[in-house]
């Protein structure tokens, strides 16, 4: 079943369903059979309970919602590009960070480091957030602990740039929001 099983990829671009308990693989998805667009899979994968679905990310700039049916097989996977043009290349190593039906992932999007806020519903970009010239490789951290339903869920979401001085950035995000400054 799915919550009986581990999930993982690699370099080669699949996702591999495998028994936890015993040396049986249950399924196996090349993800470029999704996009048409081979990439690696470096990054973690994250589970929602909200949306019953696993989340990761590819290096080529996508990212996949996996649904996984009761025998450990896929069952539909969805992707969203983080980019806002085909022609422009997405550097993605992030693993994937949701609450309250938003996914957070940073990648590097012509020659800026970005980080992307996505409706796990639809698999549509709310919005995205740019700064500098530097990768931002890591996964965001989001802080729920300012979060009421009177200020729409409001969250900080934190991350780090590969860049000199290095340091802590952040954007500041609610149930309502539709841009940020980082």
């Amino acid at each position: 079943p799915a919550g009986e099983c581990l999930l993982f990829g690699g370099d080669n671009g699949i996702l591999v369903s495998h028994s936890p308990a015993s040396d049986q693989v249950y399924d196996t998805l090349d993800l470029s059979s999704i996009t048409g667009s081979k990439g690696k899979i470096r990054a973690g994968i994250t589970y929602d309970a909200a949306s019953d679905a696993f989340y990761t990310t590819s290096n080529n700039g996508y990212l996949y919602q996996i649904r996984i049916g009761e025998n450990g097989k896929f069952d539909r996977v969805n992707s969203v590009f983080l980019g806002d043009s085909a022609d422009k290349t997405v550097n993605c190593t992030s693993t994937p960070t949701i609450y309250n039906g938003r996914i957070y992932v940073c990648s590097y999007y012509d020659n800026a480091g970005r980080i992307s806020v996505i409706d796990a519903d639809t698999m549509h970009t709310i919005y995205a957030a740019t700064t500098g010239t530097a990768d931002i490789k890591s996964s965001p951290l989001v802080s729920t602990g300012y979060a009421t339903e009177e200020n729409h869920h409001r969250v900080y979401v934190y991350f780090t740039q590969n860049t000199i001085p290095g340091g802590i950035y952040y954007i500041e995000d609610s149930s309502v929001t539709e841009s940020a400054d980082i």
